[in-house]
């Protein structure tokens, strides 16, 4: 498994930019403009993101409890 000093600090990072509810939100700002699309937007980009990180953090070791 490749597991880089460059690697490790980016799955650092990631760990450090989960929301207190346990998901990873989109950094999209849409100005108070269209609050219905934006509110679906937020939801579904909130369950692709905290997927992929989970993901990530599974492949390389980083989730207390679980195995790759």
């Amino acid at each position: 498994m490749f597991q880089s000093d460059a690697a490790q600090t980016n799955l650092d990072f990631l760990i450090a930019q989960q929301a207190e509810d346990g998901s990873w939100k989109p950094t999209l700002n849409w100005g108070g403009k269209y609050p219905d699309e934006a509110a679906k937007s937020e939801r579904d980009s909130t369950s692709v993101l905290t997927f992929s990180a989970l993901a990530q953090l599974r492949a390389f070791g980083r989730i207390e409890g679980v195995s790759a």
